[in-house]
């Protein structure tokens, strides 16, 4: 018998995953458990949310039940965030099961057409909701990340084979540094405060202020080139339906929020970040700093060009490290 599995099913309503669940089954032959079926059971029918804590409860102990079996399965659910599927991650490792995230990554027009067409309908803001709070599974969380796209496996991710089945380890500040990783799947960040919505001191916490045309304007420029973008905010889970509304009132619709950042994110515009070149301590403001005192040195001391030549040198490998660094985020490289 091989090693024991768990297979967590990740997305919104009506992106696929009873699909993705069922080749699974066909294919492994592990069996299903979902969220749906158990509200069913539990209440009255697949959509009764007043179950929802039991029917994740139950499934949770026939997780348990059939690993210790010896069983491996797969879970049918929404599981949007690292909360919803931290108990179910925390008895895999218990069992000493490797996990696997499929990621159900669809669109959120072609989610909204599918359930429009399903008798169990989950009305759209529910699932524009949905879009926004999902995040994707890291491999802080499971042993292999796995997105399905148009009903095919784009790319996969897996931890370094010593870690596999294993909790993550506990690491030093050093080690714990963000590294750069694969770009599928990457996304360009947005700060809400001061940089998509004015806010000035005294302003009220509950209120958005007015929206920053060019910036609204380079989110959408973003999104028209299907880019994914995510909103990074600092304020609380309670306010982000404000956000939602604030956004959409813009004309923007379907984009994430959350208040984590991720090794997925590829550019953050926020008024508070200061843009660094990559491992190596220099600022690109200092960056400026600099070149405009190579001119300055230039035009007060013609004696010592060799000296300042160096400075130049040195310069522009910095500077090359920065436009390195924006071809490959810009995708252009």
């Amino acid at each position: 018998m091989g090693k024991l599995q768990i297979i967590i099913l990740c997305g919104v309503a009506g992106s696929g995953k009873s699909t993705e669940s069922h080749k699974l089954y066909e294919t492994l032959g592990f069996p299903v458990l979902s969220s749906d079926v158990n509200r069913s059971r539990l209440g009255r029918g697949e959509n009764d949310q007043s179950v929802s804590r039991q029917a994740f409860d139950l499934m949770a102990s026939e997780t348990k039940n059939l690993l210790k079996l010896g069983q491996s399965v797969i879970l049918d659910a929404c599981f949007r965030t690292p909360k919803s599927r931290k108990a179910f991650i925390e008895i895999g490792r218990e069992c000493g099961a490797n996990i696997t995230a499929y990621c159900i990554d669809t669109p959120i027009a072609i989610a909204k057409e599918r359930n429009s067409k399903r008798t169990r309908f989950v009305p759209n803001d529910v699932i524009d909701r949905q879009y926004q709070t999902l995040i994707w599974p890291t491999l802080d969380e499971v042993d292999r990340i796995v997105f399905i796209r148009d009903g095919k496996e784009d790319y996969a991710k897996v931890r370094p084979f010593s870690l596999i089945g294993k909790n993550p380890p506990t690491l030093s500040n050093e080690q714990n540094r963000p590294i750069r990783k694969n770009r599928h799947g990457g996304y360009i960040s947005f700060d809400i405060d001061r940089t998509l919505f004015e806010r000035h001191s005294g302003d009220p916490i509950e209120n958005l202020g007015v929206p920053i045309p060019n910036m609204i304007a380079k989110v959408k420029s973003y999104l028209s080139e299907g880019r994914k973008v995510v909103i990074l905010t600092a304020r609380s889970e309670s306010q982000w339906g404000m956000i939602v509304d604030a956004l959409a009132a813009q004309g923007i619709v379907g984009v994430q929020i959350t208040n984590k950042k991720s090794s997925r994110m590829d550019l953050l515009f926020d008024d508070k970040a200061v843009g660094c070149i990559e491992n190596v301590g220099v600022t690109h403001f200092e960056m400026l700093t600099e070149a405009r005192n190579l001119i300055d040195a230039l035009r007060s001391d013609t004696t010592n060009v060799v000296g300042v030549s160096f400075r130049i040198d040195d310069w522009m490998q910095n500077y090359n490290l920065v436009v390195k660094s924006y071809l490959k985020n810009e995708r252009l490289k």
